[in-house]
């Protein structure tokens, strides 16, 4: 018996910090438009603006539907990208946390503490 949680993306930005969708199908839709699966309220982000889809290692792709301001993640606008569990990706103003264990997501008090640059510098 299977008992995952199926990954999510949390919104942790401020505008609708804290919101968070499961993503449960093959595809999911992402947009200011209503009619999205994944409904963003952020001018900056387009009307659909790109697609999350499963693959077949289990994990979701997203992919940008020539949206004006792209998917941002580390610093680059990105065509496509495999989203690994912590990733953290921009679309338009709007910021993702793509976790693949719910379960260890939290926000508390609706606060985010971003330890990606904490576990780099501990590299160099």
């Amino acid at each position: 018996m299977n008992d995952k949680k199926p990954p999510v993306l949390v919104i942790i930005s401020d505008h609708e910090k804290g919101k968070t969708f499961q993503l449960t199908k093959n595809v999911h839709f992402c947009g200011r438009a209503l009619n999205n699966d994944i409904q963003i309220d952020d001018i900056s982000v387009s009307s659909v603006h790109c697609k999350f889809v499963l693959t077949g290692a289990g994990s979701y792709m997203a992919i940008d539907l020539d949206s004006t301001n792209g998917i941002l993640l580390g610093g680059k606008v990105l065509p496509y990208v495999e989203l690994k569990n912590g990733d953290i990706f921009k679309l338009g103003n709007t910021q993702f946390l793509y976790s693949d264990e719910p379960s260890t997501v939290g926000i508390i008090e609706n606060t985010y503490v971003d330890t990606y640059f904490v576990k780099n510098k501990e590299k160099s």
